[in-house]
């Protein structure tokens, strides 16, 4: 242990590392692995098989609870139900038993493996549609069935919940042999629960159980198989369609696990195949269906493959590790000539030269090439940092310079303003104060905090100065209404966000000479949406000018006259983060509206 604790170099002190947590355990490891592997793989074999197994019953009964909702949807019908009434009364046979089969034919097709739907009255009319031979109207299973038409009938009718016949043998078509099993419910007519009206069986092909029991895993000969029996010990699903029908041999023991492992062996003994002793069987019961789903892995061939798995993996290990040995002796004198260069470099920037770089040689690793790149960049930064200290603190100065006299331009605005605004008071000529008091109303709401928020009480009493100084402009040509509902005074919108459209309304909309031109512009709610409608008669855009400012495309140089809308569409859209809704509707010669939508405010 002083071995270790002692100082050493950084070389011998991995060497000794790497030995000791590597080589010394491999020991203990190889004989535990000898002696606990076997007994965890085959624990781990029986909790993963069953577990494979309930997932198969699993996926078994979604997919017969899929075909079960199509046996409903038929016994269910009152068209079916009001067919089965007509045949059983004896009532236009010929039209109804037509009306059945398309009804049927229709749903023939709407699942995959579904080979036959049979309806049976209870006046013991049977009508079918199938698949599996040409004569598509004659019923090609029920010769074959254990049951013959009455039985099955009193089978289904006297159960009020889905009947699941087991496969069997259907038919032979185009040098197929054909298996079905059936599931069937009696038609209920809700008028009356008790009234029997007949049955209806859904054939499906065995395919949809063996797709079932091979879904996760493929069919290997000699390695495993997956089988499905019913409750009196037939096969009704398994790798060999030759397999269904067969019946085990003492079937009264399937509760049994270890009698139906024998029997499962005794039937692969008797089918020829190969060493069927070395075969472990397991098996779940779906306690509902009274089946049973068998899995049999030949025990064999999987532990061959385990032995020579280890073999490899023992082989391949010390090979690696006379290998990493020797790489790590080679390896470990560049390691330590690496990190002496970025420990010497480490000093020199500690005492204050941040101009020293690690030179990036060829045999860096890649980890300290790493922290090499990291520290020479740390470094660069670092004198930027310094370089842009001392031109921020010059360019606050100036910053702050710039202030002041910002601060002055606008005071001095506004006390001119006011000085004319008394002059005008003197010589009476109050309307020309009226116009100097809006227009410095007006300039001190757009240079305060330009892009923030107002209220609508806010932006209205705006647009009533913005408006005045316009009309004042143009000598009354226009006349302006601007209603707002009560609900909408303290919605938060941007401000100057309307100005555009206005602007555009009375310089672009009211330039002709015109009896009267009027705007409006109204604010309401509705269905919780803050909604603006500006509204003139003046002279109108063309459809495709319309289109282009919609699109955000700069205007020709021959296009005059609208003052800033593709400004004022982009700024709306970023405003509501695209969620608003911005219109534009206008014609030659008759007027402009413009519709706006703003989101709730949390939305």
């Amino acid at each position: 242990m002083n071995i270790f604790m002692a100082k050493q170099s950084l070389r011998n002190r991995l060497i000794s590392i790497f030995i000791l947590t590597s080589t010394v355990p491999l020991l203990f490891v190889g004989i535990f692995l000898s002696y606990n592997t076997i007994r965890l793989i085959r624990e781990n074999t029986r909790t993963l098989t069953q577990q494979n197994l309930k997932q198969i019953d699993d996926n078994m009964n979604l997919l017969l609870d899929s075909y079960k909702d199509l046996v409903y949807q038929i016994y269910t019908d009152d068209d079916v139900v009001g067919w089965m009434e007509s045949l059983n009364e004896g009532e236009d046979e010929a039209v109804t038993t037509n009306q059945l089969r398309r009804y049927m034919n229709a749903l023939l097709y709407s699942k995959d493996d579904i080979g036959a739907i049979t309806v049976i009255s209870d006046s013991g009319r049977m009508v079918t549609t199938h698949t599996l031979n040409a004569a598509t109207y004659e019923n090609p299973w029920l010769s074959q069935f254990h049951l013959d038409q009455q039985d099955l009938y009193d089978a289904v009718s006297q159960r009020n919940d889905y009947y699941i016949f087991p496969t069997e043998y259907a038919t032979n078509f185009a040098g197929e042999d054909h298996y079905l099993f059936h599931i069937a419910h009696r038609i209920i007519d809700y008028r009356d629960l008790k009234k029997q009206c007949g049955i209806v069986v859904v054939s499906l092909d065995e395919d949809l159980l063996h797709s079932v029991l091979y879904m996760e895993e493929e069919e290997q000969e000699g390695r495993s198989y997956n089988l499905l029996i019913d409750q009196n010990g037939r096969i009704i699903s398994g790798p060999d369609k030759s397999w269904i029908g067969e019946t085990l041999s003492g079937s009264s023991g399937m509760q049994d696990e270890k009698a139906l492992a024998d029997e499962i062996r005794t039937f692969l003994k008797e089918r020829e195949i190969k060493s069927p002793a070395q075969y472990d069987v397991y098996a779940f019961t779906d306690r509902k269906l009274e089946w049973v789903i068998v899995n049999a892995i030949n025990r064999l061939n999987f532990w061959q493959e385990v032995r020579r798995s280890l073999l490899i993996i023992g082989a391949v290990w010390l090979l690696l590790l006379g290998i990493t040995i020797y790489l790590l002796r080679r390896q470990t004198d560049k390691l330590v000539s690496s990190v002496h260069t970025v420990t010497d470099a480490m000093k020199e920037a500690g005492s204050g030269d941040l101009s020293v770089q690690i030179p990036i040689e060829e045999f860096l690793p890649i980890e300290i090439e790493t922290v090499a790149n990291e520290f020479n960049d740390t470094l660069r930064k670092l004198s930027v940092s310094r370089q842009k200290e001392k031109e921020a603190a010059q360019n606050r100065q100036k910053a702050e310079l710039k202030a002041l006299e910002a601060q002055i331009n606008p005071h001095f605005l506004y006390n001119t303003l006011d000085t004319i605004n008394w002059m005008a008071i003197d010589r009476e000529e109050y309307d020309i104060s009226n116009a100097i008091n809006s227009l410095a109303f007006i300039l001190r709401y757009a240079i305060s905090d330009y892009d923030g928020e107002v209220t609508v009480r806010d932006e209205v009493e705006w647009l009533k100065r913005y408006v005045y100084l316009q009309q004042y402009r143009m000598k009354n040509k226009f006349h302006c209404d601007i209603h707002v509902s009560p609900e909408v005074q303290d919605w938060k919108i941007h401000k100057l966000l309307l100005q555009p459209f206005v602007e555009n309304a009375i310089l672009h909309g009211f330039r002709y000479a015109q009896e009267e031109y009027l705007l409006e512009i109204v604010f309401s709610q509705e269905e919780g949406r803050l909604k603006i409608r500006i509204t003139d008669n003046g002279a109108g855009f063309d459809t495709s000018v319309v289109d282009r400012i919609m699109r955000g495309e700069p205007a020709p140089e021959d296009e005059k006259g609208h003052i800033g809308l593709e400004n004022a569409i982009l700024r709306f859209d970023m405003y509501t983060d695209g969620r608003g809704i911005l219109k534009i509707d206008s014609h030659l010669g008759e007027g402009t509206t413009v519709e706006m939508e703003f989101p709730e405010a949390d939305e």
